[in-house]
């Protein structure tokens, strides 16, 4: 498989403080992956160092052969845990403005979102306001603006954790529906049953460092690494 998102010796840090150590990782095209581990371990920062969201500090990123600092790049798209919507835009506005920023044709985007809008099950909210919605539907939107853009890689940043319980399996089922098989897929998130239904592979952070790396299967039936089972052993109770 082709060798799509490779760290290499990458190192983040936020003021003084390092937030990721020396991590080398190589992310197959169309992998889904998944990113536990416990609070302040890097997850969140780690998939924001793709689409240079957070800057790195020492190494290299590589997206499909580049520099992620060049041009030309794989479309990147992201869901935030607390959606990022405009307040002051709709929901067709939302979706539409960052693609017509870049030379987008208004009629297409708008036949495009409202496509996208029936298939995160939202058709007809095009002029609805995000203060109006719900925080599943806000997420929802999220989602849709993610693909807006035809990412070739996704990144869900704890895309349900900020729901209550009712909403989140509408999230969930939304997103894996969308998760199309040749999209490469990183997901950070504290929900595992989520986890074990879109990912095939588990990285375990902790202190800003990968400690585990394996397939879904043997990251819950053969820990690699004593605190990984710790934190497994802590889930199911």
């Amino acid at each position: 498989m082709n060798n799509f998102i490779e760290f290499r010796n990458v190192s983040a840090q936020i003021d003084d403080r390092t937030i990721l150590k020396d991590v080398n990782l190589t992310i197959h095209q169309g992998e889904h992956v998944g990113i536990i581990g416990p609070s302040g371990s890097g997850k969140s920062s780690l998939i924001r160092t793709i689409n240079r969201l957070l800057p790195i500090h020492t190494g290299k990123i590589i997206i499909n052969g580049k520099d992620n600092h060049t041009k030309n790049l794989p479309q990147i798209g992201m869901v935030f845990q607390a959606y990022a919507l405009f307040p002051h835009l709709t929901v067709l506005e939302n979706l539409t403005l960052a693609p017509l920023l870049h030379g987008g044709n208004a009629k297409a985007l708008k036949c495009k979102a409202q496509a996208l809008l029936e298939k995160v099950r939202l058709a007809g909210f095009d002029d609805r306001y995000p203060n109006s919605l719900s925080g599943g539907q806000q997420q929802r939107i999220a989602i849709a603006r993610a693909l807006m853009i035809d990412p070739e890689i996704l990144l869900l940043d704890e895309p349900t954790s900020a729901l209550d319980p009712e909403m989140i399996n509408e999230v969930k089922l939304v997103l894996q529906d969308i998760i199309a098989n040749n999209m490469t897929v990183l997901i950070v998130s504290h929900d595992i049953a989520f986890i074990k239904k879109t990912t095939s592979r588990i990285l375990f952070l902790e202190n800003g460092q990968i400690i585990s790396d394996q397939s879904q299967k043997d990251f819950f039936e053969n820990p690699a690494h004593a605190r990984q089972s710790e934190f497994i052993s802590q889930l199911n109770h």
